[in-house]
């Protein structure tokens, strides 16, 4: 789905979760606001489970998309709350009935998205390595604010970065993506102004202090 597709409810539901996050002091910023307002997270999360403890108390999800249920979809796109989006790495299949499995990839909700990109402090002109893409959501955002061409992604699952990459496209962006290990960054875009990191590493590896420019700094989660 496009922007252009987007349902007739969609500018309300943004507006209130804009409104959420402003009152509760995730976003704060004027560009990061106009950010937000620009985006439509629901091209992100085409699919996502949402998630139940079932009768014998182990979590169960159940698919939530545009086709099964496109109201309580688009309102859910909209709430302030992770997401699942990944269950045993695609393994499981998301079938129309709850199913179990370990989460294997999300989109965060959005207060701590937000919260994070204010962080990072970013100004016209920085370039951004993002490390871990997930829905791409923040990758799409960052494109927003910055340019497309400051921006950088790398995500581990190839399959993961395939459907960012088209999910972008969709918008009109076109950052550096990679897919690979995170951790080693993406050196054919270096040196990046700032470095923000979408999973949480034991460590800041070696690859983001080399494409790192003088005076850069991280944003981990």
């Amino acid at each position: 789905m496009t922007a252009s597709e987007a349902p007739e409810q969609f500018p309300a539901l943004l507006g209130k979760l804009v409104s959420e996050l402003v009152e509760d002091g995730s976003l704060h910023s004027r560009q990061w606001r106009s950010t937000v307002e620009a985006v439509p997270r629901h091209v992100f999360l085409p699919e996502f489970f949402r998630d139940a403890p079932g009768r014998d108390g182990v979590t169960e999800y159940t698919p939530m998309s545009r086709g099964r249920d496109p109201e309580e979809w688009l309102r859910l796109c909209y709430q302030n709350k992770t997401w699942v989006t990944q269950l045993d790495n695609g393994a499981t299949t998301s079938a129309g009935h709850p199913v179990r499995g370990i989460p294997t990839s999300s989109s965060t909700l959005p207060g701590s998205v937000v919260r994070m990109l204010e962080d990072l402090d970013v100004a016209e002109g920085m370039s951004v390595l993002q490390a871990g893409g997930g829905s791409d959501y923040s990758t799409a955002l960052l494109c927003e604010r910055l340019g497309d061409k400051l921006v950088a992604r790398a995500e581990y699952d190839p399959e993961l970065s395939d459907l960012g990459r088209d999910r972008l496209a969709s918008l009109g962006y076109t950052p550096r993506l990679v897919a690979g290990d995170a951790a080693a960054g993406c050196p054919e875009g270096a040196p990046y102004d700032r470095i923000i990191s979408t999973y949480s590493p034991t460590h800041i590896p070696a690859p983001w202090l080399e494409q790192s420019a003088p005076g850069g700094s991280s944003s981990p989660r």
